[in-house]
């Protein structure tokens, strides 16, 4: 995707790049943010970011990877233990040179508990990857599925809590409504960077996030984007 005069420029390579490039609008992020009404520190950063937008991506069970091995430890550690499992498993992609497709279904269930620890990965994670490599296919259904019914079938996979499901509905899903509750950062960040509260919980979060209902993450996305808050990592169980 290139940013072009009047909207963006898509081109896809290899087998599914008509499905693929079918989808560009929702991979983009070409929604509807009616009804988001900033106030107070978000009404000047609104402003200034009218372009934010929030994708949806039909490779749901690839996006929940990702937070899946962010559990309990850091974004670097994650990317570090996937990006090794990748860079010895994964084939290139199709088109420009350089990068790698991501880890099948199948490449996660082939892999034994000791190949996983040595690139960084714990049993617990492990057995989460696994379970949602088994639902692979039901999970990327829910592209098409309504917030609701997509909420409940990353929840029915065995080790994905709020704090995974939340921030997958989100990033991946581009739910505008979702709350990533369990994070060790993000509840104390909301509270500072909304009342001027030096700390926080989840409690206070879901009510200072109260009045943009409908558009909660919308509101997260906003703060993330210009540094007022951070996300890290869940905290057990996530």
């Amino acid at each position: 995707m290139r940013r072009a005069p009047g909207g963006v420029r898509v081109a896809a390579w290899g087998p599914g790049a008509a499905w693929a490039v079918s989808r560009a609008r929702a991979l983009a992020g070409v929604d509807d943010p009616g009804g988001f009404a900033p106030e107070g520190v978000l009404a000047p950063l609104a402003r200034r970011h009218r372009g934010l937008r929030l994708p949806r991506s039909p490779f749901v069970f690839d996006g929940l990877v990702e937070y899946v091995l962010q559990q309990r430890v850091s974004f670097r550690e994650a990317a570090r233990s996937h990006r090794r499992l990748v860079a010895s498993l994964s084939p290139p992609s199709p088109g420009p040179p350089g990068l790698r497709l991501p880890l099948a279904p199948s490449d996660w269930l082939k892999r034994r508990d000791d190949e996983l620890r040595r690139a960084g990965i714990d049993a617990r994670r492990a057995s989460t990857l696994r379970a949602a490599a088994r639902a692979a296919r039901a999970l990327d259904a829910v592209f098409d599925a309504p917030p609701p019914a997509a909420r409940a079938r990353l929840a029915g996979v065995r080790g994905c809590g709020p704090w995974t499901v939340e921030i997958t509905m989100g990033f991946v899903l581009g739910d505008a409504d979702a709350v990533p509750t369990g994070d060790l950062h993000l509840p104390h960040e909301v509270a500072w960077a909304l009342a001027g509260e030096r700390r926080g919980d989840d409690r206070r979060m879901l009510e200072l996030l109260e009045p943009y209902r409908g558009h909660r993450f919308r509101a997260l996305r906003l703060l993330l984007a210009v540094g007022r808050v951070r996300l890290g990592r869940a905290s057990p169980p996530s």
